[in-house]
């Protein structure tokens, strides 16, 4: 059977025409050479490195062909090759792909006379960070056959999946007549792409701000953004300042923190930044007296904080197929997976989580965590540390506890996760390869196993599996489980044959289909629906029937507020209320979720046949319970959802304008004047005093989640 972690990789790449055959199961841990600049996407990074003083050499392999490089192809088939997608800037670059065979192959510049400033720089990236292609930046000073290349510049360079910029100092071979070779030897990787080749000489003073961070927070966390500092220059700069603003009120300026060597980087904390939830760009400017290049001092990084509004959906990620490389978003009931955006992940997102009020993605192979948004866009904020690659995660929301699942080759283990995202190991979980997990509404943990595609218990204790029952499907490659914190329902994104989504009965472990995916879809982070209740209001207007303002059968009483989008009254006939017993307790019932909603009742169509013009709109607070609420229509003194007068003491009443509160519990406290405007709000606890400076009625409001009670006062 194609139980193993080899199997889920191999099905992945696969799909792109991969034929992978000795696939590496821990990504390779290389002796990287120094990165200067690594570009990540989107505004935050300057694109080229300018040089004022000369480029004796550069191209961008926008010309169509390799022409002016020396290739020399030693070992397997595949060769470097000019190519017409992927580039850095420009859609043409270099590049080398996979093959069975081991590669010797060599990309060789022509010769340049190097001087005390001299530098080659290029920009580099990796098709895949789990089958990496590496390679050696070699020297030569005598030709360009492959023996002439006996200097070492850097080794086993292995960038990432987006471009990163190598620069490499050649004034040690001042006046000397120089090659440089990028030297590949790896077998069966992936795809090598190389771009924008330059040589030339520094400037003597050129700072450039390259990178600006974060570029996403949290609602209400404070940060500390950084920028970078790149030294394009051939002198060591110790007196320079950055600015740092937000386009508001954040401004932060740094000057002088250490010197800044020729060739270097220097990270510069800046001052915490508390924005609120919105997008911000955030604008970097470095500053240099003598700065040769002013095109490089500036840097903008669009910062997204908060998440957005999660819609009650299974948010996931199409790692094969139609949508790949795509988040989306899972119906429950339908299974209708939708496509969101391509979030630029490096993998593809294993496993997901939703946890206090965020989705979490986990990225196979470098266990790197991403916040995933409600657009579907993926921010990292972590790395799992302590465990090879994420299998499967899961969050315990009764006892606050974060889960993760690896599969080290021989054995499935149990970690338990800190906010740091540190992995704790609890115990081995079988020698099964369980391929997710997840908590239901109790806190009960469960997996998927491939081996022998069961459905099981896990102790949180001791890390140990216990089988429920089979789950009725061949499952295969990569997929998740994830539970409903609210329902307690676990569903799946499974892969059999094709991708299914369905749910698992936690008795007996059988999957039942809901839909067909076709693709292979992974992450299974479910936002549970919010729980609903229901809210009756009865609306007494039996004193407007006697005064003759209302005529019952012929009248029409209606309610609306908040909880309908303030529907104009009259226009939706849903929001009629009804007397069915003819006692003048008109009746409505509506479906909330929990919050604090406004709300009046109207007679008849339009505004204007209110209980009152204007302001104050009347309150309610759902609070996990069904909820009935008494009213006579157009007196605000009565109570609205009518808690006891008991515990709250107002006094003297009539009064010189100086109210003594006295409350047993803890209120919110509303003062209305005699139109209905709000002048006074406050948070009550205990004994506090009330000023009012003019003479006449006021209205005080006490509320709290168990309901509100209305007082008249007089100030005299």
């Amino acid at each position: 059977m194609k139980k193993n972690l080899f199997t889920i990789m191999l099905a992945f790449f696969v799909v792109f025409g991969v034929n992978a055959q000795n696939a590496k199961l821990n990504s390779v841990l290389s002796n990287k050479t120094k990165r200067v600049y690594e570009k990540t996407g989107g505004e935050s990074h300057v694109s080229t490195y300018r040089t004022v003083k000369g480029v004796e050499f550069s191209d961008d392999f926008e010309g169509g062909d390799l022409s002016n490089f020396t290739v020399i192809n030693n070992g397997d088939a595949n060769g470097f090759v000019w190519r017409d997608t992927d580039g850095h800037n420009g859609p043409a670059c270099a590049a080398i792909s996979y093959s069975s065979d081991a590669h010797d192959d060599w990309l060789i510049t022509p010769a340049i006379t190097a001087s005390s400033s001299s530098y080659i720089k290029f920009w580099a990236k990796n098709q895949s960070t789990y089958f990496q292609e590496e390679f050696d930046v070699m020297l030569s000073t005598t030709g360009t056959n492959a023996s002439d290349f006996t200097v070492t510049l850097a080794s086993s360079v292995a960038p990432g999946t987006d471009y990163e910029l190598e620069q490499y100092d050649l004034s040690a071979y001042d006046g000397q007549t120089v090659y440089v070779g990028i030297h590949i030897t790896t077998t069966n990787e992936w795809r090598l792409y190389l771009d924008e080749f330059e040589i030339g000489s520094l400037d003597p003073h050129d700072l450039a701000t390259t990178a600006v961070t974060p570029s996403f927070v949290l609602s209400g966390n404070t940060v500390t953004p950084q920028v970078t500092i790149h030294n394009n220059g051939s002198s060591n700069e110790a007196t320079w300042s950055v600015t740092l603003s937000d386009g508001g009120s954040y401004t932060s300026t740094k000057s002088d923190v250490s010197t800044i060597n020729s060739g270097a980087d220097l990270v510069v904390d800046m001052d915490d930044w508390t924005p609120a939830d919105g997008d911000y760009t955030l604008q970097a400017v470095v500053t240099l007296t003598g700065d040769a290049d002013n095109s490089n001092d500036t840097v903008n990084q669009d910062v997204t904080v908060g998440t957005g509004v999660y819609s009650p959906d299974v948010y996931s990620y199409d790692a094969s197929g139609t949508n790949i490389n795509y988040t989306g978003t899972i119906d429950y009931a339908t299974g209708t997976f939708t496509p969101l955006v391509n979030p630029g992940t490096g993998d593809f997102l294993a496993a997901g989580e939703y946890i206090n009020g965020v989705v979490y993605g986990f990225e196979y192979g470098t266990n790197n965590v991403y916040v995933v948004t409600a657009d579907g866009n993926a921010y990292q904020t972590g790395t799992l540390n302590g465990l090879s690659s994420v299998t499967g995660f899961a969050y315990d929301k009764v006892n606050d506890v974060m889960y993760a699942s690896s599969y080290d080759g021989t054995n499935s283990n149990l970690y338990t996760v800190d906010a740091s995202w540190n992995c704790t190991l609890v115990g081995m979980m079988g020698s099964e390869l369980y391929i997710g997990i997840a908590c239901d509404a109790a806190g009960n943990l469960y997996g998927i196993e491939m081996t022998n595609d069961n459905f099981a218990s896990i102790d949180k204790s001791t890390g140990a599996a216990t089988v429920i029952g089979p789950l009725g499907v061949d499952i295969n490659y990569a997929q998740d489980i994830g539970g409903d914190s609210n329902s307690g329902t676990i569903y799946g994104t499974l892969y059999t044959s094709e991708g299914v989504f369905g749910t698992i009965d936690v008795t007996t472990g059988t999957f039942t289909q809901i839909s067909s995916l076709s693709d292979e879809v992974t992450m299974c982070a479910v936002v549970p629906a919010a729980p609903t209740y229901n809210v009756t209001f009865n609306c007494n207007i039996n004193d407007s029937i006697t005064s003759g303002y209302f005529t019952a059968g012929t009248d029409t009483l209606s309610v609306t507020g908040s909880f309908a989008g303030w529907t104009e009254p009259g226009t939706d006939a849903s929001l009629f209320m009804t007397d069915t017993d003819g006692d003048g307790i008109y009746t409505y019932t509506a479906t909330l979720a929990n919050g604090t909603y406004e709300y009046k009742y109207f007679k008849n169509a339009g505004w204007s046949n209110g209980e009152w013009n204007g302001n104050p709109n009347r309150t309610f607070t759902v609070a996990d319970a069904d909820l009935t609420i008494d009213d006579v229509f157009g007196k605000i003194n009565v109570s609205v959802n009518e808690i006891s007068k008991e515990g709250i003491n107002v006094f003297p009443n009539p009064s010189n304008g100086v109210f003594n509160i006295n409350v047993e519990n803890n209120y919110n406290l509303e003062v209305f004047d005699i139109t209905g405007r709000v002048i006074n709000t406050r948070t009550l606890t205990g004994n506090t005093t009330l000023e009012l400076n003019n003479a006449g009625i006021y209205f005080l409001r006490f509320s709290n989640k168990n309901g509100s009670y209305t007082q008249k006062v007089i100030v005299r």
